[in-house]
Order: structure tokens, then sequence, then C-alpha cells
């Protein structure tokens, strides 16, 4: 076997290995839930006032533990802290959004904040997020 053949076999081997990854990752999908709560509902948009989103993270109704789980804006303005964090023996994370402060230049009546769980395929990142909106007061001062 000639150089050509050995690294189009080596290739071929890679490509089967990662489809296949990406198949069983898939595949778990319909089985993973991902759940939020946000503590209050609803925030001041005066940058001090916080909401508290709890995440859980389930497969088949058990826990997933050490899950790497992404927290993102996708509209509005603000600070989620942490952004990223790995789910505990409950499969939990617990975050916090500080909205910016309000201003009628930049009004925004809302955020919506993405949660994306990544650890799901093992060599391929296949996800399974979901999206929540998080309504903002504005400042009664």
């Amino acid at each position: 076997m000639g150089f050509r053949t050995w690294l189009l076999t080596i290739f071929a081997l890679m490509v089967v290995i990662l489809a296949g990854d990406w198949i069983i990752s898939s595949a778990k999908l319909q089985h993973i839930e991902v759940e939020a709560t946000v503590d209050p509902t609803s925030v001041v948009a005066d940058g001090i006032s916080k909401s508290v989103i709890t995440i859980r993270v389930t497969e088949d109704g058990k826990p997933r533990v050490g899950d790497l789980v992404n927290i993102f804006m996708i509209t509005g303005s603000g600070r989620i802290l942490p952004g990223w964090a790995y789910t505990d023996d409950k499969g939990m994370i617990v975050t916090e959004f500080t909205p910016n402060v309000y201003s009628p230049y930049d009004p925004v009546d809302g955020a919506e904040v993405q949660i994306q769980d990544i650890s799901i395929g093992r060599l391929v990142e296949v996800g399974k997020s979901k999206v929540i909106n998080i309504p903002m007061l504005k400042p009664t001062k």
C-alpha cells in the first residue's frame, strides 16, 4: 500500500468515527431535558437588581452530572455570571442575570437568554438548548 492509500484510509476511519459519535449523540437529544426557572421572573433595569436563573439538566429524569453549560444573551443587555458552568451532582447550575441601566436612547423591555448543554457528544459538539425570556421593568426613579 502506498502513502496515499494509508492517508485516505486514516481519513475515512476518522470520518466514520466522528459521524458515529454525531449519530449517537443526536439520538440522545430526545432523552435530555434542560429546565430553567427565573426568580424573580422580571427584573428592574437599574444595573443593580438581579434575577437568579436555576438550570437543571436531566437525561430520562436522572441528573446529568458534570455537563458543561453555556449561558448567554441573544437579545437585551446586561450580564450573566457565570456565563458557563458544570452541572453539579443534582444536574443543576445557578447563575445571575443583571440588566444594564435603562436608557431612553436604547429602550429594552426584556432579555432572551440561551442555555446550551454542549457536553452531549464525546468527540463532536452536539448541544441541547433552551431559550428563556426575562422581562425588564423601567426604573421608577
